[in-house]
């Protein structure tokens, strides 16, 4: 009787103490992802976001180059380098852009696989133009660039402009390629990268639909822009650029291009000059002083945005507004 009853009181606990410890067992193994998700590096923030955008709900991408920061010049870290080291998939520009993650990445390359953007067909990618002045008129701009480059060919290389993510058209490339790119590393989580990649896609649309209503007020009105970084976006969108202070923002304008960019104002009625956040430059209130031309702003990296599935749909729309500020 004795035993009887002791057995009757600690039933109960040891019935449910098992059930609790079954519960906490399903529980871990529902929270924990069945398919660990892929390690992917990505070089710049607008390029990160869009990955980020195409891996939402499976991982999330490691940034080598924080926002805010130059891909021209910036020193990587050593933990960009153990990043890099440890990807099973790499993506970046390039070479010609990045120069400071190229060592690392040439080393790291048989560890994971390598996808430089600037070396793709699929993109539609324009040469670095060349001048004080382009004119306005796309397609005679195109042309004459074509034949400056080709005059030149042997004495210099032709050089594709790196800021093709300033393109919708280009976006949506890069993300039917970074969906196809991931399900080849990860093909257990393919549904979730195609799902992603199509609503990304229908997004990019509507985005540019948007963009082209907006800009439609202001592209005949001329502008001048601190580095020449905005090619893609001013060609899909018809506008009329006119030059740049500097070829690389690296490279501070001589006295004579100043003089050149001073009459291209004067003579084509210029309307705003854009400078950057990332660089500084002392000679803008030379430039535009006595000539009525408002200063205004564009950043083809999005500073101030937070990295992530966002960013790049932020850096877009910040440009359009920008843009349709200044020039109104």
């Amino acid at each position: 009787m004795i035993t009887h009853s002791v057995w009757h009181i600690h039933k109960k606990p040891i019935c449910t103490y098992i059930l609790y410890v079954v519960q906490a067992c399903v529980g871990l193994l529902l929270s924990t992802p069945i398919w660990a998700a892929p390690n992917v590096a990505v070089s710049i923030a607008p390029i990160h976001s869009l990955v980020s955008a195409v891996m939402d709900g499976v991982g999330v991408p490691e940034l080598l180059i924080p926002a805010g920061q130059s891909p021209h010049g910036y020193a990587l870290r050593p933990s960009s380098v153990k990043h890099i080291y440890d990807a099973d998939l790499i993506i970046w520009i390039g070479p010609n852009y990045e120069i400071a993650l190229a060592s690392a990445i040439a080393q790291a390359s048989k560890n994971g696989v390598t996808k430089s953007l600037e070396s793709l067909h699929e993109l539609r990618t324009y040469p670095v133009r060349v001048g004080v002045v382009w004119g306005s008129n796309q397609d005679h701009n195109d042309k004459t660039s074509a034949k400056h480059q080709n005059r030149h060919q042997e004495k210099q290389p032709i050089y594709i402009d790196p800021h093709f993510w300033l393109s919708t058209a280009n976006a949506k490339t890069m993300v039917n390629l970074f969906r196809a790119w991931l399900i080849s590393i990860d093909s257990e989580n393919s549904e979730t990268y195609q799902g992603n990649a199509e609503r990304l896609i229908s997004r990019i649309n509507i985005l540019h639909s948007h963009l082209r209503q907006q800009l439609r007020s202001v592209e005949t009105i001329p502008y001048i822009v601190f580095h020449d970084a905005y090619q893609y976006f001013e060609k899909e969108f018809n506008l009329n650029r006119v030059g740049s202070i500097t070829v690389s923002p690296e490279r501070t304008p001589g006295v004579k291009r100043i003089q050149a960019l001073r009459k291209v104002i004067m003579a084509n009625g210029v309307k705003c000059l854009f400078n950057e956040p990332q660089f500084e430059s002392r000679l803008i209130p030379t430039l535009i002083e006595n000539t009525g031309v408002s200063l205004g702003q564009l950043d083809p990296l999005a500073t101030d945005s937070q990295p992530g599935t966002e960013l790049w749909f932020e850096l877009m729309t910040e440009l359009g507004k920008s843009l349709t500020h200044c020039l109104k």
